[in-house]
């Protein structure tokens, strides 16, 4: 009996090798008969000539080569008009298997597994050699197509065979029968396992039992339809299933019984029999580095190929990456003999993976997680791999075709959450937002995730991996389902967050400057960006994270100009950064760094803005421009956000944001008491106290009125009421101040205008400047300046005496020194509508539009306006961080009032 198994192998094994010099389709192979068997073509298979596996279901069916059919057993191939001389249950007669002996002479010794076979084609002399035998390559002349070798060790009972051809089962008289599972290496492994440069194998990787098996016919009563009785929509195509039942093939985007349901993918899944097609991968001419996340749900399928010609033509140059019973194989071929490296271990079913496979010319590597890498070589001389066809994900469309190259015959199971190629993450989304151009019965792994809406109050749900999701929740909320209500001091972002502002519009056409302070806990992401589409082209500025350098980019219309800062920052840390660009020029200042300068290319100088101002993230990363390279959020605290001198309320002037919490900082504990304003200055802050209370906490209560306030740089008294304006304004002002300070800078006075009024260049102010005093009013023509020629920052009392009257202008310094000027222009007028402030004011920098920075370090009394006394705590309308001032303080530094914080 082991003689009839031995005769029906090597006769299979035979034509095998015929058919692989010569391809033909399966549907020319076709016998009269077809009979359907339970398993697959790589299992113990009985078919005498061709095995074909049937798509969706366990099964596969026999068939035979031209001038053959298939006999009534379903396996054996006779010639016409003799399938009815068989016996479909006994198997196949002994002498109708003599018979295709004598046509093909065979000589074949098992004892010591040498022998040749003498079949029609290419492969002559075939040669195996194994206990007793030394050791040695035997290589073959053959078509690119063809790459047939097989290698064997020197010890007793080491063999490792490789052919590049579909799995046949191989018979001996020591061993049995033995099939290879998935891949088509025969091997048989003792205490010495043999690594060559063509093969690189592992102990326990053989896994398929070498004892005979029995196959018995199997038959299915369910129920089948044909292509005629189904309909398949969204470009979906019928095909029959291995039980001859038809299904639809769902093109990309698509997914049901009749292709009905639209899908989004983005991490993708397979099931065997789809596939994903992605551009051809460049430059790897010479070598490359691929990387892929994955978590397989079967031990077999093809994960990864591509070649250089249409596998209908051979597929010349290619590399492939699969699963055979768990172990990870890769294989390329330069085009001179094809390289297998494989895993040492198998992977773990649903659990997740990551795979490294890099080649160099005729060397590679693979890695798999933490393992050690296992190296090995290709075949031949030649070291350049010519790949012109798609970069097939999850498996191929001609699968059975690429069984002789890949050694596996079904498609990857499983999911898919990353690929990178050289560097580059491949967005796995289909065209045109990702780079897959097309896909056959392509799922989603998150699909799931978010149909239960696990989201609270106004929350929504966003994919972050395959199998998890993250809840997006509005400003105010926090928390896995968005359950907390938090109010946001400072905000902090993690990695899913964004705050949009309004848009920077055409405010700043040649001209803009951000100011940023920021403590970052990742080495990438956006900090800011502002463009001008969302269809990821135009005009854009942003400030970024690389790696953990500062970048500034920015593009008028014809390229980007990109500053990178020369060192990178260190993680949480309180980093202060400021980017500004003129026309085509950039500035970069990271800290107390020296600055970086560039320029933008083309001549364009000018940018528009339209989308939103985003910090921190942004609403949908597919809306930005290649050039800004940007493709994470920010992970870390935002402190302050200054655009173009306008400091930011990052909370308060939000349009809206996402996944906002509060950054771990005192100002989130609230310190300041009594209505305090805290102010966060990096690691410290400082409490901005109101009226009538003072200390580093805004805790001691302040006894009013105060004759003499003190005032430290922020500090300020507002007066609106109409007794005050209408005295100050108009055609004459008339005011009367005295003061003391310390301090070389700062502003005593200040009357203006809100940003919205049409005259908003008028204003009046009294400032110190390097301790010379100096009045200063705009009347709408332009700012006329009137300076004293003595200092007066000694720490004694001074009185200045104002008055103007229409464009004239006089100042009168201790009944001393009169300084007077006439403004020119036709304007008389002054016309303010924002109030007196008195030592300083509010949001100085905007207030004053620059001018000024900082209030007075002093203490002021005794004012009057045209003559009549102003009570300074009767009647202000705001004010804050004041104090009754020191009785002396001359010869003393001008920090004289600590304990503001």
């Amino acid at each position: 009996m082991e003689c009839v198994f031995l005769i029906l192998v090597i006769l299979s094994f035979g034509h095998i090798y015929t058919a692989a010099t010569s391809p033909r389709r399966h549907s020319e192979l076709m016998g009269k008969r077809e009979m359907t068997f339970s398993g697959k073509c790589n299992m113990m298979h009985p078919c005498s000539q061709l095995c074909v596996d049937l798509p969706y279901m366990f099964s596969f069916k026999c068939a035979c080569y031209e001038g053959k059919v298939l006999a009534k057993n379903g396996f054996l191939c006779v010639d016409p008009g003799a399938e009815d001389e068989t016996d479909k249950d006994m198997g196949p007669d002994l002498g109708e298997i003599s018979e295709e002996i004598k046509a093909k002479p065979t000589k074949f010794s098992a004892q010591n597994l040498q022998g040749s076979i003498d079949w029609e084609g290419d492969i002559t002399n075939y040669e195996m050699s194994g206990s007793g035998s030394g050791g040695g390559v035997d290589e073959y002349n053959m078509s690119d197509d063809e790459d047939y070798s097989y290698v064997y060790g020197s010890g007793n009972d080491d063999i490792y065979f490789t052919q590049d051809m579909e799995s046949t089962p191989f018979v001996t008289e020591s061993f049995g029968i033995f099939t290879p599972t998935q891949t088509p290496e025969l091997k048989y492994f003792t205490d010495s396992t043999t690594e060559s440069e063509n093969l690189i194998s592992t102990k326990g990787a053989l896994t398929q039992s070498t004892q005979a098996s029995v196959f018995h016919e199997t038959t299915t009563t369910a129920e089948t339809k044909s292509c005629d009785e189904i309909t398949c929509h969204n470009g979906g195509s019928c095909e029959l299933d291995r039980r001859e039942s038809a299904h639809c093939l769902c093109p990309l985007g698509y997914y049901g019984e009749s292709c009905e349901e639209g899908i989004e993918v983005l991490y993708p899944s397979f099931k065997g029999y789809g596939y994903m097609a992605l551009p051809t991968p460049s430059g790897i001419y010479h070598g490359f580095e691929i990387r892929i996340d994955f978590k397989p749900t079967h031990p077999d399928g093809l994960l990864l190929f591509s070649s250089e010609r249409n596998v209908n033509g051979g597929v010349g140059d290619f590399f492939s990456v699969a699963l055979s019973n768990g172990i990870v194989q890769f294989r390329f071929n330069c085009g001179s003999g094809t390289g297998l490296i494989q895993s040492k271990s198998a992977v773990t079913m649903d659990t997740w993976h990551v795979v490294k496979i890099q080649r160099e010319d005729l060397t590679g590597s693979l890695k798999v997680d933490e393992e050690e890498s296992v190296h090995g070589r290709s075949k031949g001389t030649y070291t350049k791999l010519s790949l012109r066809q798609p970069l097939y994900l999850g498996g191929h469309p001609k699968l059975a075709n690429l069984h002789s190259k890949t050694a596996v015959n079904t498609g990857f199971e499983g999911c898919v959450e990353r690929l990178v190629i050289n560097g580059k993450n491949i967005d796995l989304r289909p065209a045109p937002k990702g780079a897959a151009e097309m896909g056959v019965n392509v799922g989603e792994c998150t699909l799931p995730l978010c149909q239960e809406s696990p989201c609270l109050h106004g929350g929504t749900c966003s994919l972050i991996r395959p199998d998890r999701h993250v809840c997006l929740c509005p400003l105010g909320r926090y928390g896995e389902s968005c359950q907390e209500e938090i109010l946001v001091d400072i905000p902090s972002f993690s990695g899913t967050s964004y705050i949009a502002h309004n848009s920077l519009s055409n405010q700043h056409l040649s001209f803009i400057e951000v100011e940023i302070v920021f403590r970052p806990r990742k080495p990438n992401g956006v900090i800011i960006y502002s463009g001008l589409n969302i269809d990821g082209t135009g005009d854009f500025i942003s400030l970024t994270l690389t790696d953990g350098h500062i970048e500034f980019r920015f593009d008028c219309g014809s390229g980007p100009a990109i500053l990178r800062s020369k060192l990178p920052i260190e993680m949480n840390v309180w980093h202060a950064v400021s980017a500004a660009r003129t026309a085509r020029e950039g500035i970069l200042r990271v800290n107390d760094h020296d600055p970086v300068q560039g320029f933008s290319k083309g001549g364009f100088s000018q940018i528009s803005f339209k989308t939103d101002f985003y910090i921190g993230g942004v609403h949908n990363y597919d809306e930005l421009p290649r050039n800004a390279e940007i493709s994470s959020s920010f992970v870390g605290d935002i402190q302050r956000v200054v655009v173009s001198d306008q400091p930011l309320d990052l909370i308060g002037q939000a349009l809206r944001g996402v996944n906002v919490a509060n950054a771990n900082h005192p100002c989130a504990g609230e310190p300041c008491y009594n209505g305090g304003e805290c102010e966060p200055l990096h690691d410290s802050f400082m409490c901005h106290c109101k009226l009538g209370f003072s200390g580093p906490n805004c805790q001691d209560e302040v006894s009013l009125p105060i004759d003499s306030p003190q005032f430290l740089f922020k500090s300020y008294i507002r007066y609106t009421g109409p007794w005050v304006m209408n005295r100050i304004s108009g055609l004459e002002t008339h005011l009367k101040i005295q003061f003391r300070t310390l301090g070389s800078e700062g502003l005593l006075l200040w009357a203006g205008h809100s940003n919205h009024s049409r005259h908003n260049k008028d204003f009046i102010a009294l400032s110190l400047h390097e301790g010379i005093l100096k009045f200063s009013f705009n009347l709408g023509h332009g700012i006329t300046i009137l300076t004293s020629k003595t200092t007066v920052n000694d720490g004694r009392w001074h009185k200045v005496e104002l008055n103007r009257v229409r464009a004239n202008a006089k100042m009168e310094l201790d009944d001393t020194e009169v300084i007077t000027k006439t403004a020119s222009g036709s304007m008389s007028s002054l016309d303010i509508n924002d109030g007196l402030y008195l030592g300083g004011v509010k949001d100085i920098i905007t207030t004053t539009g620059k001018r000024f920075s900082l209030g007075i370090a002093g203490c002021i009394r005794d004012i009057t306006i045209d003559g009549e006394l102003l009570s300074l705590f009767e009647e202000p309308s705001d004010g804050r961080n004041v104090i009754p001032c020191v009785q002396d303080i001359v010869g003393r530094e001008a920090d004289i009032m600590q304990g503001y914080g």
